[in-house]
């Protein structure tokens, strides 16, 4: 039995096209584990956290067009602690147009002499704020948020 060169092409190419095939389950396997993927990244139940989330969180957490509020304060700072306290009624407040979009993350510092910091990330824009103040946070947020409130274009406007 002869077989043509056309013949042992295609067989030569089936072969190579299954072979692609199984090596690619493999690499995806040992990619996301033999377990097909159990790890699941899980988001908190709330708006607000006292600890940092891990780099996959927030990655989910931007993908999901929120914004991440990283806030950095030492207990001993009183203007710190009122701009917590208005963070955490911005990330509670029912029916506002702004605490579905944030996810606060509320970092009390170990030391007292560190500077107080903010970082405000969204899937489209980020800004950092050492020793933030009231009007940092609103300037912030309509700067970083995906959807911003009326009030942030009524505020361009007047600024303008």
């Amino acid at each position: 039995m002869k077989l043509n060169a056309m013949t042992i092409a295609a067989i030569l190419f089936m072969v190579l096209m299954l072979g692609s095939t199984i090596a690619y389950s493999f690499i995806q396997a040992i990619n996301f584990g033999l377990g097909g993927g159990s790890s699941k990244t899980e988001l908190p139940k709330t708006n607000i956290i006292d600890y940092e989330l891990s780099i996959d969180q927030e990655q989910l957490v931007l993908t999901q067009g929120k914004t991440v509020i990283k806030y950095s304060y030492s207990s001993t700072c009183v203007e710190c602690i009122s701009l917590a306290n208005q963070l955490e009624l911005l990330a509670n407040q029912q029916n506002s147009q702004i605490s579905g979009q944030v996810l606060v993350e509320l970092l009390l510092q170990t030391s007292a002499n560190q500077t107080a910091t903010m970082s405000l990330t969204s899937s489209q824009n980020s800004k950092i704020y050492p020793n933030p103040t009231m009007n940092d946070l609103v300037d912030g947020l309509c700067e970083v948020l995906i959807n911003p409130p009326t009030d942030c274009i009524i505020r361009k406007i007047n600024t303008t």
